[in-house]
């Protein structure tokens, strides 16, 4: 068999692989006006990420993605949360280099990355989204306050920025991580605090021991967030 012909056999191998996976994973999910939760989520993400931070008034698209998100409500949780829970499979960077080498236009290779990383993209995400929900995805915190200690750095890190997202209910969860000597997110969920709005200053007392503490990336952080907190200055979201 010729060389053309095993290419031919190879590109319509990786491209079913990547189909049968993105169909696989695509699990049921909550939709508003004929466009999934993905779709709405997606437009408020992009909306969101031409300025974090600045308070940029939304698009129109926008205002509707978030009218669309709102009417969905709390059924759009188990999806969320399953976005948050989100690992990368070992065999996935194998599986990107392989579309990288296919003899096909840049869109069908772009097409076929956003495919495979649909979860990904779900998950990088899924902050923003409970931001736009807030005290409608409150049902949320028990589970993302077990996920903010779960073992998997991805999962946990993920988790901690959901709650922060969440606003002031969620500043409980917050800060028994902020105030946990032993987590390796510790140093996260005292920045996180005022992501997405300002943090009460309530919080400020349990968070001064940290301003003694052996650790200076933790002396450092909570220096910065009670300053913020006192000022009441939001900080600046990650960009993602």
């Amino acid at each position: 068999m010729g060389r053309r012909a095993n290419t031919y056999i190879f590109c319509g191998s990786v491209l079913a692989a990547t189909l049968s996976i993105g169909l696989a994973v695509r699990e049921p999910e909550p939709s508003y006006g004929g466009n999934t939760l993905t779709h709405w989520a997606t437009v408020i993400y992009m909306d969101w990420s031409r300025g974090p931070g600045k308070q940029l008034p939304p698009s129109p698209q926008g205002v509707q993605a978030k009218l669309a998100l709102r009417a969905i409500g709390a059924k759009a949780i188990p999806s969320l949360l399953r976005w948050v829970r989100w690992q990368e499979a070992t065999w996935q960077p194998s599986a990107r280099r392989a579309i990288a080498r296919l003899p096909v236009s840049a869109d069908t290779r772009h097409r076929m990355v956003s495919i495979l990383d649909r979860g990904l993209f779900q998950h990088r995400i899924v902050p923003v989204v409970f931001a736009t929900l807030g005290p409608e995805a409150a049902a949320a915190i028990p589970e993302l306050s077990r996920l903010a200690d779960d073992p998997t750095a991805q999962v946990s890190g993920c988790a901690i920025e959901c709650l922060a997202a969440l606003g002031p209910d969620a500043i409980p969860a917050i800060l028994h991580v902020a105030t946990n000597p032993a987590h390796q997110f510790r140093v996260a969920a005292i920045s996180s605090l005022g992501y997405y709005g300002p943090a009460p200053k309530s919080v400020i007392p349990a968070l001064q021991p940290g301003l003694f503490d052996t650790n200076s990336l933790v002396v450092e952080a909570t220096r910065h967030a009670i300053g913020r907190i006192d000022s009441g200055t939001p900080a600046t979201p990650p960009t993602k």
